[in-house]
């Protein structure tokens, strides 16, 4: 370890000592930086440490387990040109506005260091309004440019390419069951249909050729690695698909993300054949809001009696969500639970063992909150009364962070989420003039933290970090060692690789008999293994 002191002159007996230490165990080898600065005048002196941990340059494999998505609400996340962003937007009264495409810019290396290797933005498209609900982009008017509100076609460019110079994938947000009041055609001059004259709903096939022209345009024009497909069950068989519900298309028993599946899936091919290092993952992801596998597999994965081909091959794992955030926390609703292990026996099960199936493969994605969530603060708040001055809120983010890097597949952190973001005074529907489905468009932040916002950052950075730079954690198997109802041992196998993880959800210390070295320390450890309460333990035994 090496170390130099650095004087100012600016101030009589100050000085900044920086240690910088590089970890060449296997375990890590990523370079932690440790600053004490101490401050002597006259009999006083003060002193502040701080450590972090950067971000491991991995190269990405192309599998989806790998995925590690950070999703930002683009209005209220980061306002970085004052000339634009919405001055009214969806969200909690206390939230930022301006929010736009050069704040995200601006975030690229705080994503990145996060340990993130993508990111997801809500729809970014040219709404042609001002009102609340445009600043959503949930009801574009038109598919083919940015909103201005947001930036530019150009300006998306730049993002999309520095978001690819820093090895990282960009996911758009698609709306493909509904719009506006009005449509843009495509530059080829096709337009969707309404469904049944509603608003909100669309008629398949007679939108198919739009929406595949939407989908397949942004991987071929400007690369991008995937979509985020809202209300998927839309374009697929959902709980009412005849078009006689406000929010449902009419596809008539007809799965049509087979269709628009399988052109991203050529686009992205063709990307790959003309020797493009980007546009060739071809993700895509569904949210089908329902707390059972069954359902979402009905819904928006298989064909349908009338349909020809399996739909999507991933969505959102509410099912999972669910039973997690009862532990960890309380559901937007009053239902909490108790049994930990129970609920991570579950999450850590194959896709198979929760009742999804595709032929091609199926990639649930795990996720604690999102823009039409509460956050995971105020649920925590909800149900211990805990804030941020309280230790135990951020020791539960912890676990929380813990539970995603542990689980093979596809993750997506909400931003805000790795530093313990709290809305507060939002006690419930109407205060702050939000409700569930919008009070988590918080504000977002990317420096300013607090102390314990700052090591509740640092300890995600070496989550994520850990997680990317150790395949067993997203790609190896999964089997279950212990289950308890506050915590949970689970075993990681890939190959000669296998690593035990505990995951402590009560207040008090449990242990594990294993022997190996800490993935987050880098200490050999052998015999009973402590996990303290509202804490995790990852070894790497072989």
């Amino acid at each position: 370890m090496s170390s130099a002191i650095y004087d100012y002159d600016d101030f009589t007996n100050n000085s900044l000592t920086i240690s910088v230490k590089n970890l060449t165990s296997e375990a890590d080898k990523s370079i932690y930086v440790s600053a004490s600065v101490t401050n002597a005048i006259g009999t006083d002196t003060d002193s502040v440490t701080y450590t972090t941990k950067g971000s491991a340059n991995v190269e990405l494999s192309g599998n989806w387990n790998e995925l590690t998505i950070y999703q930002v609400m683009v209005s209220s996340f980061q306002d970085g040109d004052p000339s634009r962003g919405y001055q009214n937007a969806y969200g909690p009264s206390s939230a930022i506005k301006g929010g736009d495409l050069q704040g995200i810019i601006n975030a690229a290396d705080y994503i990145k260091e996060l340990g993130c290797n993508a990111i997801w933005m809500t729809p970014i498209f040219n709404s042609n309004g001002e009102g609340h609900l445009d600043s959503t982009g949930y009801f574009t008017y038109d598919y083919f440019n940015i909103d201005p509100k947001f930036g530019t076609n150009e300006k998306f460019r730049e993002l999309v390419e520095t978001y690819h110079e820093k090895g990282m994938y960009v996911i758009l947000d698609g709306v493909f069951g509904h719009w506006g009041a009005n449509v843009a055609p495509s530059p080829t001059g096709k337009t969707p249909t309404r469904s049944n004259g509603q608003n909100k709903a669309c008629d398949y096939p007679a939108s198919l050729e739009f929406f595949k022209e939407v989908a397949t345009y942004w991987i071929k024009e400007y690369k991008i690695d995937g979509w985020r497909l809202d209300q998927c069950y839309q374009v697929g068989l959902g709980e009412n698909a005849l078009g006689t519900m406000a929010d449902n298309s009419g596809t008539n028993g007809h799965n049509y993300w087979y269709e628009i599946r399988t052109a991203v899936e050529q686009a992205a091919q063709e990307n790959a054949n003309n020797g493009e290092e980007w546009g060739t993952l071809g993700y895509m992801v569904g949210e089908h809001w329902r707390g059972d596998a069954t359902t979402i597999q009905n819904g928006s994965v298989i064909p349908g009696p009338n349909g020809i081909g399996y739909g999507l091959k991933s969505c959102f794992d509410f099912p999972s969500r669910y039973k997690l955030v009862q532990n960890i926390a309380r559901e937007e609703g009053n239902n909490t639970g108790n049994d930990f292990g129970g609920a991570l026996s579950y999450t850590y099960g194959t896709s198979t063992d929760k009742g999804y199936y595709h032929p091609d493969g199926y990639w649930p994605n795990l996720f604690f909150t999102n823009h039409d969530l509460v956050r995971l603060g105020n649920l925590i708040n909800w149900r211990f009364s805990e804030t941020p001055s309280d230790a135990n809120y951020f020791k539960r983010h912890k676990v929380a962070m813990a539970v995603l890097a542990a689980y093979s597949g596809p993750i997506t952190i909400y931003y805000g989420d790795e530093w313990g973001a709290y809305v507060d005074g939002y006690t419930g529907p109407g205060a702050l003039g939000a409700y569930n489905d919008n009070c988590a468009r918080s504000t977002g932040k990317i420096s300013g933290f607090t102390n314990a916002e700052q090591d509740c950052l640092n300890y995600a950075k070496s989550l994520m970090n850990m997680r990317s730079e150790n395949e067993v954690l997203w790609n190896g198997d999964s089997s279950t060692l212990v289950s308890q109802t506050s915590y949970y041992v689970g075993k990681k196998t890939l190959g000669s690789e296998e690593v035990i993880f505990i995951i402590n959800n009560g207040t008090n210390s449990v242990s594990y008999n294993c022997s190996g070295t800490d993935m987050l320390t880098g200490q050999t450890v052998s015999g009973s293994v402590t996990c303290d309460g509202l804490s995790a333990r990852f070894i790497r035994v072989k």
